[in-house]
């Protein structure tokens, strides 16, 4: 906390746009089903297309920001995708055309996906301290917290249209806020990237000088004596620990298990928030203010949530308490199923808001630590991961809904969640996934 503190003006820019960021996804995420469905008259499969495709647009500029941020950390990525998604919320209310509708999601809300992840691992470069994912985490459910109770009272006086209009000015706050954010400084490892030492460079007289040699001095062996492919392995090994000086942040220490997880709890969740406003409306026949109320309810027991993480020893289990958080979201599918009124629909968005809370902050420090120090392609694998789970719940609930009834889905989203808790879990029988495991190999260490 202490680091932190020494930080004040980093944080609380980042605070800012965090919380005007959250705020605007969720006045107008929400309601966004609603819309679909009431305004602009979508059938439950375009629904499904139209929630899936900022998923889609957002995995693709994701992945191209985050490589060129590790390369050369800016603000400037953050500041453009909000400004294109607010655009798009605006474009948005000017059509009721499905294929519009589709396409403006695709491009320019998917942009907008990119803001996310990248004012992450922003903050992680400013601030130099793995205890601010939480925190920030905490004011994104504020955000949530305070959104959807907003989004209501303008849903009631502006209708569709004037609600995703303010939703947009709102996350152009955001774009300014992110531009009061320090000047991120390039780390070591991140200059490392940008200069890229495996290229030969120009001396001062402008000849070639040739890549640095590995630590300690080794040099290859001299090619009669390598056994055949053992030139391309040691030109891969001495471009690897010349480029990064450590272990390669490909996310290979991650692993498929643990990310298969995640894009399974997402399905479930995103799966779930399409399903259940329509369980809630059409089927318990509650009114639409009830869906806020909701989604506020789940973000302040997030709020609770991602503080406590914050002050978390580090010896906790990462990867069980992620995978516990994960089979929590399937108590909430359970309970939501057993409620006739409002209030046992408000007790399970106790076990959401936790579910949710631990997934989210503590997974993207779990893939920020493993792949280290590539900060934005960590962030950027633990947000496409979750972008992949909406791209999937868009194209599967929709059917899903269509063809056997809202129930039915949310008891599919219910098995989804307990599935990806347990995969997430496969690599720890395996080899323990810690921080331990991103230790700095050496040219002489026996590869994993």
């Amino acid at each position: 906390m202490r680091s932190i503190a020494g930080n004040t003006r980093p944080f609380v820019a980042l605070a800012g746009a965090v919380l005007l960021l959250g705020i605007a996804d969720s006045m107008a995420g929400a309601y966004l089903v609603l819309f679909a469905s009431r305004h602009a008259g979508l059938t439950p499969v375009q629904i499904g297309l139209f929630t899936a495709a900022p998923a889609a647009g957002g995995i693709v500029v994701a992945t191209l920001i985050a490589r060129r941020f590790d390369r050369r950390p800016t603000r400037g990525y953050a500041i453009g995708a909000a400004t294109l998604g607010a655009l798009g919320l605006t474009l948005l209310t000017t059509t009721r055309s499905a294929p519009l509708l589709i396409v403006i999601a695709a491009f320019l809300l998917g942009a907008h996906q990119a803001v996310f992840p990248q004012l992450f691992a922003l903050a992680r470069v400013v601030t130099s301290n793995e205890r601010t994912t939480p925190l920030l985490r905490s004011f994104w459910s504020l955000a949530w917290a305070l959104g959807p109770l907003a989004g209501a009272v303008m849903l009631g006086h502006l209708g569709f249209p004037g609600l995703l209009r303010a939703s947009a000015v709102v996350l152009a706050l955001a774009a300014l806020t992110t531009a009061a954010v320090p000047a991120p400084r390039p780390t070591q490892p991140q200059a490392a990237l940008a200069a890229r030492p495996d290229r030969p460079c120009a001396g001062a007289a402008g000849r070639a000088m040739p890549a640095a040699s590995p630590p300690g001095g080794e040099q290859p062996a001299p090619h009669r004596d390598r056994p055949p492919g053992a030139g391309l392995w040691i030109r891969l090994r001495t471009f690897t620990i010349s480029r990064y000086g450590s272990r390669p942040p490909t996310g290979e220490g991650v692993g498929v298990a643990a990310t298969t997880g995640v894009i399974l709890f997402f399905l479930a969740m995103f799966a779930g928030s399409i399903a259940l406003p329509l369980y809630v409306t059409a089927g318990l026949h509650q009114p639409d203010s009830t869906v806020g109320l909701l989604f506020s309810a789940c973000a302040a027991v997030e709020i609770i949530v991602a503080l406590g993480l914050a002050v978390l020893p580090d010896r906790v289990n990462q990867r069980l308490l992620i995978a516990a958080a994960m089979m929590a979201l399937a108590v909430f599918y359970g309970i939501s199923l057993l409620a006739d009124d409002l209030t046992l629909l408000l007790a399970g968005q106790v076990a959401r808001g936790i579910a949710i809370a631990v997934v989210s902050a503590a997974g993207i420090r779990y893939f920020q630590d493993l792949m280290r120090p590539a900060t934005a392609r960590a962030t950027t694998l633990f947000a496409n991961a979750t972008a992949a789970g909406s791209l999937l719940a868009g194209a599967l609930a929709g059917p899903a809904i269509q063809h056997w009834g809202q129930v039915t889905t949310l008891v599919l989203c219910g098995g989804a969640a307990m599935l990806g808790g347990g995969v997430f879990c496969i690599r720890q029988r395996n080899r323990s996934a810690t921080r331990q495991d991103a230790r700095p190999v050496t040219v002489g260490d026996q590869a994993p």
